[in-house]
């Protein structure tokens, strides 16, 4: 297992190398294109260890980018319809933040009482477009009115003091990503958690008879792909955004994010999870498509197909060495 480990990280690590060769190549590699991708691929990555963290656990979270959705338009929307300052936009994170994790316990709650988690997180995919629409909505409507009677109110736009410009350089971002993947490397591999969190993914069975608690083990997965998933929204809302928002930003990356964990080493089964080739892989995935999409002009529903099928490979590759092991 351990020289599985160690050639899936290579055979990523030497898929970005192998990606900077390609654009030094074509003479446009840059300390400004480098700092670009990883300011974008690091939100992507926190949303993929998202879906690993739940998945190695044997659960399947379809929800995180609607999530993320939700959780950027409250903190829009709550300094539009209350006095503008930094008050109003720390308290639109708060109650981003509670909406975040009140939605990861309904999923436990959901998933212990015995609702598939394809179902659980699928209700909250839902439930996630929904309120973020119907946000935006008050946004426009009630906003405007407000804006007619010569109000502040109903402004959807982020406060310009909001706005973070260090969150995408490199000299912020290559430190994040290290403190979130050590962190989470030393909990998978180093903890008593992490060990029980992986066993339970491998067996769930062999887990009980263990006596270890698994809807505890499974409850700390989703509190982790929650905190996760709110600082990739930070990440995206006062960074590289520069505070423009949309309730459909982030539908759909969700199933981007499974994809870059599956390449990631993250068997879909449960049982294994890899911080660091899931950063790897998000990092590789990302530059791979801008380099397929900018620079060789290809399409991105073929892109989609590429990667779809690359994945169709490595689920296959996976599923055949496990059950050769």
């Amino acid at each position: 297992m351990p020289s599985t480990i160690a050639s899936r990280r290579w055979l990523l690590g030497g898929a970005v190398i192998a990606a900077a060769a390609v654009t030094a190549a074509d003479r446009s590699l840059s300390f400004e294109l480098i700092q670009g991708w990883m300011a974008n691929a690091l939100s992507l990555g926190l949303l993929a260890l998202a879906a690993a963290v739940v998945i190695s656990a044997g659960r399947i979270d379809i929800s995180s980018g609607a999530a993320m959705s939700t959780v950027g338009m409250l903190i829009v929307a709550t300094p539009a319809f209350a006095t503008p300052g930094l008050g109003a936009t720390l308290s639109g994170h708060a109650l981003a933040a509670l909406y975040i994790g009140l939605l990861y316990l309904l999923y436990h709650v959901a998933t212990k009482a015995g609702v598939p988690s394809i179902i659980a997180t699928l209700a909250g995919l839902l439930i996630c477009k929904g309120v973020s629409t119907i946000i935006q909505t008050c946004l426009l409507g009630v906003g405007q009115i407000c804006r007619d009677f010569g109000t502040h109110y109903g402004s959807a736009s982020m406060l310009p003091q909001t706005i973070a410009d260090f969150l995408d350089t490199f000299a912020f971002n290559l430190p994040l990503a290290a403190l979130v993947i050590g962190a989470l490397a030393y909990w998978r591999y180093r903890t008593r958690s992490g060990l029980e969190h992986v066993a339970v993914g491998m067996d769930e069975k062999a887990a009980r008879f263990a006596r270890i608690d698994i809807h505890k083990v499974r409850g700390i997965a989703f509190s982790i792909a929650a905190l996760l998933i709110f600082v990739a929204t930070l990440l995206r809302l006062h960074g590289q955004n520069n505070g423009g928002w949309a309730p459909n930003t982030g539908w759909g990356e969700e199933l981007l994010a499974i994809a870059i964990a599956v390449i990631g080493g993250t068997r879909v089964s449960g049982g294994y999870f890899d911080p660091l080739a899931v950063g790897l892989s998000a990092l590789a995935v990302y530059v791979w498509r801008d380099i397929i999409i900018n620079d060789l002009g290809v399409p991105t529903d073929a892109t989609s197909i590429l990667f779809g099928l690359l994945l169709l490979g490595i689920s296959w590759s996976d599923l055949r060495s496990f059950g050769a092991r």
